[in-house]
């Protein structure tokens, strides 16, 4: 295994204050934790395709400044608290990106039916794959009972190299776990606003890969988020549960 996709199992488990857990909060309870020791696994039968593997000249841009050891971790504390502290807020409609179709699309434009969103990579070795497929298995399952009432939007932050063809070769991976599933990339003017709005933080760090939370999160049909799921496992109780909020 490379040294990156190392990195990124270290960070995820990092991310979830040293354990394998799975946190999962929402307006009512924002402490739920659920053990699972198999948050790392990819989701069934899921399999990460050749286009999904970090591709060995990804490199970052050279305006990032890469922060020392002290900071990163400073900042990991941080993202946590960050990502709860949405929980309750209602997301800006006028927020945009650019689906995988090529067209420009805004928040609002999803509103009136719940979503549940995500922020990645293309080139992510290990934590986006296995938060996508754990997702769409959620959705797969779900959707036995509540048909297309929802949707799932994964949106790429990294502007500096991914594009819109790049978002469309890598949902084909996906879309056969849940057809209702947008994909997209975000604009560089815009993206800091995108992911803020959602409590995703992420940053550069010096093994040239992004370093980022593991975060799923369910939004309402009017907008308002109403629980993040904090993990790469996306378990099916918490994704039922959210489900069920949002659709009553």
């Amino acid at each position: 295994m490379r040294n990156s996709a190392i990195f990124a199992l270290i960070l995820s488990v990092a991310l979830l204050y040293g354990a394998q857990d799975s946190l999962a909060a929402d307006s009512h309870d924002h402490s739920q934790m659920n053990n699972d020791h198999g948050d790392h696994k990819m989701a069934g039968d899921h399999k990460m395709t050749g286009d999904h593997k970090m591709s060995g000249d990804h490199k970052m841009a050279s305006d990032h400044k890469m922060m020392s050891p002290a900071e990163m971790n400073k900042r990991l504390v941080k993202w946590m608290p960050l990502a709860l502290s949405k929980v309750g807020t209602k997301v800006d409609g006028s927020l945009s990106f650019i689906d995988s179709s090529g067209k420009k699309v805004s928040l609002g434009d999803f509103f009136g039916e719940p979503f549940f969103i995500t922020f990645m990579f293309t080139t992510c070795p290990h934590i986006c794959p296995t938060i996508n497929g754990n997702m769409g298995r959620a959705a797969r399952v779900a959707s036995s009972k509540h048909g297309d009432k929802f949707r799932l939007i994964t949106v790429s932050f990294d502007v500096e190299t991914d594009d819109v063809s790049m978002m469309k070769d890598y949902s084909e991976g996906y879309l056969d776990d849940f057809p209702n599933w947008t994909f997209g990339m975000a604009e560089k003017e815009t993206v800091k606003d995108l992911t803020s709005a959602f409590g995703f933080s992420y940053m550069p760090h010096p093994e040239e890969i992004w370093a980022h939370i593991s975060l799923v999160t369910a939004v309402g049909k009017d907008g308002l988020i109403v629980k993040q799921i904090i993990g790469t496992k996306v378990a099916q109780d918490e994704f039922d549960t959210a489900l069920e909020s949002l659709l009553h």
